[in-house]
């Protein structure tokens, strides 16, 4: 069973303080469903939480501005229930900038170790963001998040699938993507909103839970699992 796309969610931006954000998201009744959630915050605090359900999730990466005043995050659930649930993060104290979040559901994920390679980057200055992945499995998903910091709207790469934009109000400033990576190797994920501004980009590979096919050996015939 390959992974499959199921469904994407975002949290409304919040400008104000406070120290929780929560929206809902519907997860499929799909086998081998994992739960992506992302955060996008411009302020100091940090991230101590995030529930599905009232599950805890589990803090995959994050890239952080060296001032500490732009932030993107990753966090994972795995098997996460069916069904619309809230989605709340929370913060180590009141946000002194403004925070969002964004969610994205998928079947077909290894359950064990639905996470593999992850790359964090982000310039603090420039009109683009680009990183690059090296996978380990094939058949693997890449998954990346962004944080940009002015009220400019960013568009994803070319190459990028089921791009989910996080807009302020204003326009877009925070997102996720995803890129099938079919055979192990390194893969680009990239934003551009075509000024000068600073970014955060985390990726990570989605594991399927078929694991890499078999490779067929044409000269014995049948399948051939070693080198």
């Amino acid at each position: 069973m390959a992974i499959a796309f199921d469904a994407s969610s975002n949290g409304s931006w919040v400008p104000s303080p406070g120290t929780q954000i929560s929206w809902n998201h519907t997860v499929g009744s799909g086998a081998d469903r994992v739960l992506l959630v992302a955060v996008h915050l411009r302020g100091a605090q940090t991230v101590t939480g995030i529930t599905y359900n009232s599950d805890a999730m589990t803090h995959v990466a994050t890239a952080i501005q060296s001032a500490g005043v732009l932030r993107t995050e990753i966090w994972r659930l795995v098997n996460p229930d069916s069904g619309a649930n809230s989605v709340l993060v929370t913060l180590s104290a009141a946000i002194d900038s403004s925070l969002g979040g964004s969610a994205m559901s998928f079947t077909g994920v290894d359950q064990t170790t639905p996470i593999g390679a992850t790359a964090t980057a982000g310039p603090d200055t420039g009109t683009s963001v680009s990183t690059n992945l090296t996978t380990a499995q094939n058949n693997s998903w890449v998954v990346d998040a962004v944080t940009h910091r002015n009220d400019i709207d960013i568009t994803a790469g070319g190459s990028q699938s089921n791009v989910l934009e996080h807009n302020n109000g204003t326009s877009t400033i925070g997102g996720m993507s995803t890129r099938l990576a079919p055979t192990a190797g390194s893969y680009a994920m990239s934003w551009a909103d075509g000024a000068d501004h600073q970014w955060r980009h985390v990726l990570l590979e989605l594991r399927d839970a078929a694991g890499a096919p078999p490779v067929v050996n044409m000269r014995r015939g049948g399948m051939f699992f070693g080198s």
